[in-house]
Formats: structure tokens, sequence, C-alpha cells
């Protein structure tokens, strides 16, 4: 019994530096090839320092329980527009403070002028607001049929930066709603699908709007 344990326990230590050994050999990488890797990192930097810098202010103040689920929905689709192939995205949250020191509480009523003497040293090429106002839902029923309905107030800004223009100004106004014969209509599923239809015109707009 003592030697089968022994034999046991060989084998176990035999099968582990096996596995480490395979993984270090993975991982193992040689010099040349760690000197491509650099290179190519090199180069991939020096490509994206040379790509516009788009700052984006995204703010959710559409005072719901779900708002979590809207961020998402919303900063994919400005990450899917303002793309690392094209741009280099900058996270507006970084601003916040140099925006407030400067007395702007309001990106979607400041002025042009204020907002890019604010960020100068950003050394910014473009700005991009955009703005979730609260969601206000309405309730319709009828004898056969119920509905509900979702308003989606976005205001939306673009900024040239550089050559102090502002590129497109306005407000992005969708309604999600559905109808339904029986059963209850959730806040949070016709809300969502307005947040999906400001998407799409968010989408349009940046590729008509945002030189590349």
């Amino acid at each position: 019994m003592k030697k089968l344990f022994v034999l046991l326990c060989s084998l176990i230590t035999m099968l582990a530096c096996s596995i480490s050994f395979a993984s270090e050999k993975a991982d193992y990488q040689s010099f040349t090839q760690r000197q491509q890797a650099s290179s190519n990192a090199k180069i991939e930097q020096e490509r994206i320092s040379q790509l516009p810098r788009v700052g984006v202010i995204y703010v959710n103040d559409a005072q719901t329980t779900y708002n979590k689920r809207i961020d998402k929905f919303v900063l994919e689709n400005l990450h899917e527009c303002i793309n690392t192939d094209t741009y280099q995205y900058i996270d507006g949250l970084v601003f916040i403070d140099k925006l407030i020191d400067y007395g702007l509480q309001d990106l979607s009523t400041a002025e042009r002028a204020d907002i890019i003497d604010a960020l100068y040293d950003e050394k910014l090429d473009y700005l991009v607001y955009l703005e979730i106002e609260p969601i206000t839902t309405k309730s319709k029923a009828t004898v056969f049929s119920k509905g509900k309905s979702a308003i989606i107030t976005a205001p939306f800004k673009i900024i040239d930066m550089k050559n102090n223009r502002t590129l497109y100004n306005g407000e992005i106004t969708e309604q999600g709603k559905t109808t339904v014969m029986m059963g209850k209509i959730g806040n949070k599923s016709v809300a969502l699908e307005g947040v999906k239809r400001v998407n799409e015109q968010v989408k349009q707009i940046l590729a008509q709007r945002l030189p590349k």
C-alpha cells in the first residue's frame, strides 16, 4: 500500500512538472520575437498618436433605476462610432473638474468659445457631447389593448476645437413604445427601445459631421 502511495505521488509530481514545463514553453518567446512585438507596439502607438483626438463627454441624467443599462448601450455605440481605427477616443470624465472650475455646469447651453477655452490644454481636435435627459413615460389603455411609451431627449454637440466651429448642435428626441393585448409592460423595455433609436441618430450624425 505504501509503495502504491509513493508511486501515485511520483506520477502526480511528474504530471505537474510536465504541465508547468509546457506552460513555460508556450509563454517563451525568442529575442527576435520579443523584439518584433516591441517594434509592432511602437508602430501601433505612433499610428494612434497621428489620429484626431476626440474628447467624448457623456452625461446620463435619465434618473432611472436602470441607468447602467442605458450607459452600456450609449457608450458601446459611441466607441463603435469613434473607433480606434480612425480616432483617439478620449474619455471626457477627465475634463469635468476643468469645466466646473471654469464655471461650465451645463454643456448643453454653454458657449462654444467657453468650452474651447476651458479645454485648451487638452489639445483636442474635436469634442462630442451627449446627454440623456430625464425620461418621461406615458401609459395608454383601450378596451382591447394597453400600451406604454417613453420619450428620450438627448442634447448633442460636435465641436471642431481647433477651428472654433460648431459641426452639430441639436437635440435628438426619440420615442420607444410597446402595445400588448394582455400582461404588464415595464418602463425599462420601452425606454431602452427609445435609447436605441437615439443611438441610431447619433451614429448617422457622427458619420456625416465628424471629419475623418
